[in-house]
């Protein structure tokens, strides 16, 4: 029974850790390309258009991967480190402890390790998610936002 608990905890508080970097990236591209693409507009720089969804999408992209790669470095070097024969971790005992560390010895560039892969992954899944969007817009006739 023990196991049988301590499996389930395992899977609530891996289900838990993905839902967070999930909310953390859909929230901060979906907003970010709303502000991104009104504050195009005010400014003039581009009309409502293809050209307009494909810089502000591609700059929102940029955004999440800045706000989410300190989570993945830190969850990385979690997963990765060496154990101990009682299970816990031999270099980091929290995810907090990790992220100081990280910024301790390596400044705040460590947490932006792997920072350009994760772009070159999230950038063109957050430049087709947006275009989509507009052109599902456009011929639903909502105008956009």
């Amino acid at each position: 029974m023990l196991f049988l608990s301590g499996f389930v905890f395992w899977h609530v508080v891996k289900l838990c850790r993905r839902s967070r970097n999930r909310i953390f990236s859909s929230e901060s591209r979906s907003r970010r390309y709303d502000h991104i693409k009104h504050s195009i507009l005010n400014l003039h720089i581009l009309p409502e258009g293809k050209p307009l969804h494909f810089l502000s999408s591609i700059c929102a992209g940029f955004i999440a991967v800045g706000v989410t790669n300190p989570v993945d470095v830190v969850k990385t070097r979690i997963m990765n480190q060496a154990v101990a024969r009682d299970g816990l971790g031999m270099s980091y005992r929290s995810p907090i402890q990790c992220f100081f560390t990280v910024v301790t010895t390596e400044g705040v560039r460590g947490l932006y390790k792997g920072f350009f892969p994760s772009w070159l992954r999230l950038g063109p899944h957050t430049v087709v998610t947006f275009l989509v969007m507009e052109q599902l817009r456009a011929w639903a006739g909502m105008r956009a936002i």
